[in-house]
């Protein structure tokens, strides 16, 4: 019984981790795909001027203040780290 009972929790403790997981994740993953040159590369001239990187630089901010349900489309301190971190990774 008793392992029975420790299995289901054990099976729903790593269903919330694998959701949470994937939550992070995408975000990451559509971040980095727009801070990519080739889609801030707005005029396919082989260059990223500043105002085709600031524009990219806020929809970037915007999906994620969105996803993190900001407040006044404002960030904290460990958002802000953890978008940056998002925006330039490899």
């Amino acid at each position: 019984m008793f392992a029975k009972t420790l299995s289901r929790g054990l099976i729903i403790a790593a269903a919330f981790v694998a959701m949470n997981s994937m939550a992070d994740t995408f975000p990451a993953a559509k971040i980095s795909e727009m801070m990519a040159f080739k889609t801030m590369d707005k005029n396919k001239d082989g260059m990223v001027s500043k105002a085709e990187f600031l524009e990219m630089a806020g929809k970037t901010y915007d999906m994620y203040a969105k996803e993190m349900g900001a407040k006044g489309g404002k960030i904290d301190a460990a958002q802000l780290e953890k978008l940056r971190t998002m925006m330039f990774m490899q």
